[in-house]
């Protein structure tokens, strides 16, 4: 749930900010991105199966999730939306 919410909330920061017509090169690059991330993702957490109990690769899992998350968090903090988007409005041009 928390995960759709904040996908949902940054999709909506980057089409406010990045230029209408690099939304598809952004998306499109995103989506690859993702779906790359979770093929790799199910792929070594099912090697990881064979040799590990199954609440450790999940506790493993969600430790990584909570990491990750914080890293963005605080790399995220450090923008300001409007001071972005007058930087790409600049680089459009």
């Amino acid at each position: 749930m928390f995960s759709g919410v904040g996908n949902t909330l940054l999709d909506t920061v980057a089409m406010d900010t990045i230029p209408s017509k690099w939304h598809g090169m952004y998306f499109g690059i995103t989506s690859m991105l993702s779906n790359t991330f979770i093929g790799f993702s199910m792929f070594f957490t099912g090697l990881a199966l064979e040799w590990f109990n199954p609440r450790l690769v999940g506790m493993f899992g969600g430790i990584m999730y909570i990491a990750f998350g914080s890293l963005f968090l605080m790399w995220s903090l450090k923008y300001s939306v409007d001071q972005e988007k007058v930087k790409l409005a600049q680089k459009a041009l």
